[in-house]
């Protein structure tokens, strides 16, 4: 009998591990994860601005500008009518300023000519500002200061890119001293403006006219007590005795419009004289 031998046969038998899948939920909201909190994400501190916050609006108006850090009003030369400077205040035309909107600006115009406030050469710190017939755009910017009474309210003009302030230089209270253009400083008190109205108001540091000064007269009178002079004449037999009182009475009239008009030429030729200083550094 035959024997038939039979080799085992390698076979490699796979086997499919079948693994039941995950249910998914229907909606994202069926997923609930217990015990699992958020990280706690730190916030970033506050970038600080660069000036401080404006605190209140500003409207249009006639307005005189005097500088936070002189008291210097900004007064348009008498000298040649176009040179922006510092000078003591005295609230007349050439120290009132009309503020009209202009878009999300303002242009400011003189009372005394009409001219505009605009700047000298080109845009950069240091040049200087001057009363020009053609309007520009500024911006104005209500301003807080630690130094500021709680019943007033400051501003700092701006050219529209914020960039560059109108500046009194170098904080002088020296009548004549010029306006510039300066680099914003925060809290640069010789960049930043009280404003007051002018309409039936004063100004902290001087009266702002509406109107000039009526013509009229004042008197003022004065008596001295009188004195007694007796003469004594003889006629014959008969003798008269006559007693004279005299009294003094002195009249002072004062013309005011005169004293007004002796006051404003007395500006003007300050203005002159230091604009004559000015360009010849000779003369002191």
């Amino acid at each position: 009998m035959g024997n038939t031998s039979s080799q085992p046969e390698s076979r490699i038998r796979r086997r499919s591990y079948e693994q039941p899948l995950p249910i998914l939920p229907a909606t994202l909201s069926e997923f609930k994860l217990e015990d699992a909190e958020e990280p706690e994400v730190p916030l970033e501190p506050p970038i600080p601005t660069q000036r401080p916050a404006p605190a209140a609006s500003f409207s249009p108006g006639v307005y005189v500008l005097l500088n936070f850090a002189s008291g210097s009003a900004l007064d348009l030369s008498g000298g040649d009518s176009r040179s922006i400077i510092g000078f003591d205040c005295h609230g007349r035309e050439n120290q009132q300023w009309r503020f009209e909107q202009f878009g999300a600006g303002y242009i400011i115009q003189g009372i005394q000519h009409g001219t505009y406030l605009s700047f000298e050469g080109d845009l950069s710190g240091g040049s200087k500002i001057v009363a020009s017939k053609y309007p520009v755009c500024w911006k104005v910017e209500v301003v807080e200061h630690e130094e500021k009474p709680e019943s007033e309210e400051i501003v700092r003009i701006l050219w529209p890119n914020d960039r560059y302030a109108i500046e009194l230089q170098d904080s002088s209270d020296v009548p004549g001293t010029p306006v510039i253009l300066g680099d914003v400083l925060c809290h640069e008190k010789s960049q930043i403006w009280r404003f007051q109205k002018v309409e039936g108001e004063e100004v902290s540091q001087c009266a702002v006219p509406t109107a000039d000064p009526p013509v009229s007269f004042k008197e003022t009178r004065s008596e001295t007590p009188g004195t007694d002079t007796v003469v004594v004449s003889h006629d014959g037999n008969t003798t008269t005795t006559t007693r004279i009182t005299t009294t003094v009475t002195t009249v002072t009239t004062v013309y005011t419009a005169l004293f007004a008009m002796i006051r404003v030429a007395v500006e003007i030729d300050r203005s002159l004289i230091l604009l004559i200083a000015a360009t010849r550094p000779g003369i002191s």
